[in-house]
């Protein structure tokens, strides 16, 4: 990650920042709720971090990232799949038949 600069060098930082403050400013001031307020740090932050984890993808594209991301789940459900199945009770037996 050579090319990649620090977090706090970067414009989304900054501009992530900026907007903190001015929510934070508009909710002790009253023009904005608390509720909404927290929802709008709340979506700030995660966008901030979205952008930091797009510009950290080093060169390999979004879609190399997100096959791989996939392949990676489904690699985890395979797993955990194959320990319910080893790990599962055997069947119970069908009913027995009833009458003459």
């Amino acid at each position: 990650m050579q090319g990649i600069k620090s977090g706090w060098k970067t414009t989304e930082f900054w501009g992530s920042a900026a907007a903190g403050v001015a929510v934070f400013l508009s909710a002790l001031q009253g023009s904005l709720p608390p509720k909404y307020a927290a929802l709008a740090g709340t979506l700030i932050a995660g966008l901030y971090a979205l952008s930091r984890g797009l510009a950290k993808l080093n060169g390999k594209g979004f879609d190399a990232a997100v096959r791989e991301a996939v392949a990676l789940l489904e690699k985890q459900a395979n797993a955990t799949l194959t320990v319910k199945a080893v790990s599962s009770p055997p069947a119970a037996p069908p009913p027995a038949p009833v009458g003459p």
